[in-house]
């Protein structure tokens, strides 16, 4: 929150002497107040630019590199820092490549949008492909999720924001109980998307939803679950 401060001068007038003659007197001061300014932060455009996965300061920026930018307001390797509600967007030459993690989900702590352009990301089968935090306002567009693994929960998505996703495909992905696609606990909207092909040991496959679900234009199907909600579990 930004103020500034600022200055102004107080005059008091009256008379001296009595039976209504006299001379005005003036009697001046000064006082200062903090005003507030209005907040001009300007959301940052982050490019990721390599289909690798690490932190590595290397000149290229990876994806996880962009989403630590767009936590934390500061460059990571040479990204623009992030500032405000920030837009992940990605190199015209990784349109349609596959992101590959190398073992941990990528966290999203910051309200964002991440414009895919077809990119894959695939948890390898070894954890789940992101985690968005409460408090956090985001949009996931233009990406395919596959081959995450949750461990209990949540193979693709685990999500405790206000979280929308268009245009993207989550398949393939696991959890050994619930949300074998997407386990949510706060906000989820999703339109012009497929879920599909994803697996749960509990319930359900595709999504386990226990907190707000609006879902518009979109397929779900081919989703398994051990005992309940193949396609969706809804407690919300």
């Amino acid at each position: 929150m930004l103020f500034t401060l600022r200055r102004f001068k107080s005059v008091v007038r009256g008379c001296v002497g009595g039976a209504g003659r006299g001379r005005r007197r003036r009697q001046g001061g000064r006082a200062w107040w903090l005003e507030r300014l209005e907040d001009r932060t300007v959301p940052a455009v982050i490019t990721v630019t390599s289909a690798a996965d690490n932190l590595t300061v290397n000149g290229q920026v990876t994806l996880r590199e962009a989403l630590q930018a767009a936590n934390t307001d500061a460059s990571v390797d040479g990204s623009t820092a992030g500032s405000g509600v920030d837009t992940i967007v990605f190199a015209a030459g990784l349109a349609g490549q596959t992101i590959t993690l190398g073992g941990t989900h990528l966290l999203i702590s910051s309200s964002l949008t991440i414009n895919g352009l077809g990119v894959r990301i695939s948890g390898n089968n070894q954890s789940r492909i992101f985690q968005v935090d409460a408090g956090t306002t985001v949009t996931l567009s233009g990406l395919t999720l596959n081959e995450g693994n949750g461990g209990p929960e949540g193979g693709g998505i685990r999500n405790s924001g206000t979280l929308t996703i268009s245009n993207s495909t989550i398949s393939g992905n696991d959890a050994d109980l619930f949300g074998g696609g997407i386990r949510n606990f706060g906000t989820l909207t999703i339109s012009n998307s497929t879920i599909s092909g994803n697996t749960a040991g509990d319930e359900g496959g595709g999504i386990r939803n226990s907190g707000t679900l609006t879902i518009s234009n979109s397929t779900i199907s081919g989703n398994s679950a051990d005992f309940d909600g193949g396609g969706i579990f809804n407690t919300g």
